[in-house]
């Protein structure tokens, strides 16, 4: 099949600033002379802020949501999910994991960076299937998913159509690693010198493994 086109990011309240700047700016610079399309989905329209409401952090910021969980395009065939201090609140995000759910069937590739596999996870959707996450919260994470296969040592591991990151800026390796399988090896390497961005092309190569 070619390349995929169409892209959203599955956005809640406390996501990580990174997990989701950092692969979408690889994503911005891919679709020059691209006809990409692209959503930003949340549980409202709206704003969606960086800072959940019992954060710690004193500032924050925010991305205006494009679609609803209950409107979101049919045809999204790439969905990334990012991590953060959200993804603890079960409660709030339990409407974004039957989404992740729902839609998983349909998608050509999901992706997660940091503790959004550990909404994949609850999904059921990570079954199976070998995957990581951010190591300072391994432990949590795994214990949302029982029956998955998790891998400390990773900086990000792909298993058919499933692709998972490390903490944080994990994702942005990951989504070169993503642009490569899909796009080329020419493409990645010219869209990261472009970025002046010096890749981890190895997937278990992860220092942070051992927090």
């Amino acid at each position: 099949m070619p390349p995929p086109t169409k892209f959203a990011v599955l956005l809640f309240p406390g996501f990580q600033a990174l997990d989701v700047f950092g692969p979408l700016d690889v994503l911005n610079m891919l679709s020059r002379g691209r006809p990409f399309e692209f959503s930003v989905v949340a549980a409202r329209l709206g704003p969606v802020p960086t800072r959940a409401s019992d954060s710690r952090q004193s500032i924050g910021q925010q991305i205006v949501a494009t679609h609803t969980l209950q409107d979101a395009p049919e045809d999204i065939e790439v969905l990334l999910v990012p991590g953060g201090m959200g993804t603890r609140n079960t409660e709030a995000t339990q409407p974004e994991v039957d989404f992740i759910r729902e839609r998983f069937p349909r998608l050509r590739f999901l992706l997660t960076v940091c503790t959004g596999s550990a909404l994949a996870a609850r999904a059921g959707v990570l079954d199976g299937k070998r995957a990581t996450t951010n190591k300072a919260s391994f432990d949590w994470v795994t214990t949302n998913g029982p029956k998955v296969e998790w891998v400390r040592q990773a900086r990000w591991v792909s298993d058919g159509n499933v692709w998972t990151s490390s903490g944080v800026s994990a994702g942005i390796d990951m989504m070169y690693g993503f642009v490569a399988a899909e796009f080329g090896e020419e493409v990645a390497a010219a869209v990261a010198w472009d970025s002046e961005y010096e890749r981890n092309t190895d997937p278990s190569n992860d220092p942070f493994s051992g927090r």
